[in-house]
């Protein structure tokens, strides 16, 4: 003996819901509910993509500009009174559309005996004038100039919301 209940010809509450809506009779409303249930998730998926490569692509350039920075410090030898604002200089440079607050950077440089001193700043202030001693070709002779470069990035651009969190670059450079 077969018991029916009856419900399996009967469409869901959400189709009835939209043929009600929208006047349709039959199946005509059943694409109509697996867009609008589908379209969501795969905008979703757009916009994390596209978050996510844009990150990606600002990374690269963080560490592209950070490679720059630090081998224009090791390649001066000690022969500028702040090696420090040099670096950020150059790296603002190399990044112009980029927001100089959002910045924070630390910095070994090793003095004439090899010992590495550090130095950290953020924004637009980032000094270290003790370490450069103008023409000293024996400071950083040796012992490679590191630094690091933080940049805090928001996230999910594309929806103007702005989770955000930091890219940072590590890169060290020895003078020739």
């Amino acid at each position: 003996m077969k018991v029916d209940s009856g419900l399996r010809g009967q469409p869901s509450l959400l189709v009835r819901a939209a043929r009600c809506l929208f006047g349709l009779h039959g199946e005509e409303g059943g694409s109509l509910v697996e867009f609008a249930v589908v379209a969501p998730l795969l905008v979703t998926l757009l916009t994390a993509t596209t978050s996510f490569s844009l990150g990606f692509y600002n990374y690269q350039n963080l560490a592209g500009a950070t490679a720059i920075a630090v081998q224009a410090v090791a390649a001066t030898k000690g022969a500028v009174t702040d090696p420090c604002n040099l670096a950020m200089t150059t790296l603002q440079g190399a990044l112009p559309g980029w927001t100089a607050a959002n910045f924070s950077y630390s910095m070994s440089i090793p003095d004439a005996t090899g010992t590495p001193s550090p130095y950290t700043g953020s924004g637009s202030s980032f000094t270290c004038k003790a370490a450069g001693s103008g023409g000293a070709d024996a400071e950083y002779q040796g012992t490679p100039v590191v630094l690091t470069v933080s940049y805090k990035y928001s996230w999910l651009s594309v929806l103007h919301s702005s989770p955000s969190s930091p890219l940072a670059a590590t890169e060290a450079a020895m003078a020739d």
